[in-house]
């Protein structure tokens, strides 16, 4: 089920003294799920670039 509401998002990296914050319009039941895996691949993508 979709609910259209504004859903925020933080994950907090100490080790790597960063932090991502997500905003979006979608909320579900694994939302929480899909926010991980694109904070995952966000991660990755930086780390590749040398900038995490």
């Amino acid at each position: 089920m979709q609910i259209n509401s504004l859903v925020s998002w933080l994950a907090i990296y100490l080790k790597k003294k960063m932090g991502i914050f997500i905003v979006t319009n979608f909320a579900g039941r694994n939302t929480q799920t899909q926010l991980e895996a694109i904070v995952d691949k966000i991660i990755d993508y930086l780390t590749a670039y040398n900038k995490a």
